[in-house]
Formats: C-alpha cells, sequence, structure tokens
C-alpha cells in the first residue's frame, strides 16, 4: 500500500536501509493519473522490500523544490537513505521494475 509522504514524514520515509521510491503527483495531471495504477501495483508486488510514498506536489511545495521536481509525474528513488536516480513522466511499468531490481540488487 503506498504511504502518503509529507514534509513531517519525508526524512522517516526516504531514510535508514532500505529502497523508496518517491511518486510526485498532482491532481490535476492526466499523467499521473495514468501513472496511479502501475505504483499501486508496485507497492502490492514490492510491499516487504521498498517503500512507496506518493507526494502531492500542489500541497506540498517545500518538498518539490528540496527534490528540485520540475514537472508531474516525477518518481524519485531512494537507497539508504541516498537520492539515486529521478525519472520524470509517466514511464512504462518495466521501467520501474528494472530501476527497483537494479537498486535491491
Amino acid at each position: 500500500m503506498t504511504q502518503i509522504v509529507t514534509k513531517f514524514n519525508v526524512d522517516e520515509a526516504v531514510s535508514g536501509n532500505h529502497v523508496t521510491l518517491l511518486d510526485f503527483w498532482a491532481t490535476w495531471c492526466a499523467p499521473c493519473r495514468h501513472l496511479l495504477p502501475i505504483i499501486n501495483e508496485l507497492s502490492a508486488e514490492y510491499k516487504d522490500r521498498v517503500f512507496v510514498g506518493k507526494v502531492d506536489a500542489g500541497t506540498e511545495e517545500e518538498l518539490t523544490e528540496q527534490f528540485n521536481v520540475q514537472s508531474v509525474p516525477t518518481v524519485i528513488f531512494f537507497k539508504d537513505g541516498v537520492e539515486v536516480d529521478q525519472l520524470q513522466g509517466s514511464q512504462p511499468k518495466k521501467i520501474y521494475i528494472d530501476k527497483i531490481e537494479s537498486l535491491l540488487g
């Protein structure tokens, strides 16, 4: 299950010895709506190995600035608390799976 990430819990979401995927989205964004089922599937498939969070870019402006998010959707990957990659736009599910698998390696 995806978790809602805000400025109040972002440190907890990305820190630690695990892989984190943060999906920056907005309610008005059609590509974000297209990506939603993929993000939910990834959350279910990797539930015990990857923290999957959603950041509402419309209400979490501080986080969009902190992580230099220029457009939505943007998915940011973290490993062991360090940002390692960003993907912008809605990508095929396999792209996300390949990135996650490389980080879990």
